[in-house]
């Protein structure tokens, strides 16, 4: 099995409810990389970092390693990283993955990314952007 990564570009619809499937490949790249489980239908979907204004998503698998990561550097007189702490996951969300390969996009999340009638998956190696079309046009626009 080659490990590529989230990499492509692929459209998709949201519905009334706010689902909106995965593309097959990110969905079965998430399921066979996955060691637990549970892991193989959850993802985490977050704010993206850096002022973009779209979504991140990655498999499970990946945000426990971070959170790993972040318990052996901790320690209890660091305020600052406590305020980097909530920044990143204030707007996390554990979404899972149903029986028909969708996820539902959480209203706060939708409204921030201002995601309407459809979305642009983009892969970013170890996670997913998820763009509305307009702001992907603007931000592809400001950023040539």
């Amino acid at each position: 099995m080659l490990n590529l990564g989230f990499i492509g570009e692929d459209e998709r619809k949201i519905d009334s409810k706010d689902r909106v499937p995965l593309p097959f490949k990110f969905k079965n790249y998430i399921e066979e990389r996955a060691t637990n489980p549970e892991a193989k239908n959850t993802i985490i979907l977050k704010k993206a970092k850096g002022g973009k204004r779209c979504l991140e998503a990655m498999p499970s698998e990946t945000w426990e390693k971070m959170v790993n990561e972040y318990i052996q550097k901790a320690t209890l007189d660091n305020e600052n990283q406590d305020d980097e702490l909530w920044k990143k996951t204030r707007g996390a969300f554990e979404v899972k993955i149903d029986s028909m390969g969708r996820i539902r996009i959480p209203k706060i999340l939708k409204e921030f990314a201002n995601i309407n009638k459809k979305v642009i998956f983009i892969g970013a190696i170890d996670r997913i952007q998820i763009w509305s079309e307009e702001e992907l046009k603007k931000y592809d626009e400001e950023n040539p």
